[in-house]
């Protein structure tokens, strides 16, 4: 009876400890998740972004692949807000986001960069391709009806640029390079795509 006793105490303890374990690592990657996840968009966040890029990159440099970059400004984002308020605001980044993560491919990274700025990272994919995933984006938004209440909805365009490692280029370079595509995007009327 002692030892009936004694092992069943050992195995209740044992339990306990592995039930505690396993909420500590369910706790942990809750924790890695929120430290990594835009909780808005579903998307990574900058701080995954700024730790993952040149990883990204520099693998696909190592391997001998393509990489391609597509920085996304969502146009006249703060007229939702003034016309519509926030939490309208926070209905377009958050269908936004599911877009992009429905359009995005396993390999592929979709980032909230900032505020209205959403980002794509494209591993082994060429200027060209990258190009095409971002005219598909493009339109996609362009043609989704932004449900803000029951029986109202709203519509908005993005401007997207798209950059590509060529040979020489470093994560600095590449975000330049898309940045001013998308500067051109938005200066030459919005709603289009620029390389």
């Amino acid at each position: 009876a002692f030892t009936f006793n004694l092992l069943r105490y050992l195995v209740d303890r044992l339990r306990l400890f592995n039930d505690q374990v396993d909420t500590s690592i369910k706790v942990q990657h809750l924790m890695e998740k929120r430290a990594t996840i835009d909780a808005l968009t579903g998307l990574y966040n900058r701080r995954w972004f700024d730790e993952q890029f040149d990883s990204i990159l520099n693998r696909c440099k190592k391997d001998n692949q393509s990489f391609s970059f597509i920085m996304i400004d969502i146009d006249h984002f703060k007229q939702v807000n003034d016309q519509y308020g926030h939490a309208v605001g926070d209905i377009v980044l958050h269908k936004c986001g599911e877009i992009l993560l429905e359009n995005a491919r396993e390999r592929d990274a979709a980032v909230r960069y900032g505020g209205e700025e959403l980002s794509l990272i494209l591993p082994s994919t060429t200027l060209e391709q990258a190009l095409d995933i971002a005219e598909r984006i493009r339109t996609i938004i362009e043609k989704t009806e932004f449900q803000y209440n029951k029986n109202n909805t709203l519509n908005i365009s993005v401007s997207l640029g798209c950059s590509s490692y060529t040979g020489s280029e470093d994560k600095k370079k590449i975000m330049k390079l898309a940045d001013d595509a998308l500067y051109q995007a938005k200066e030459n009327g919005r709603n289009q795509v620029r390389s």
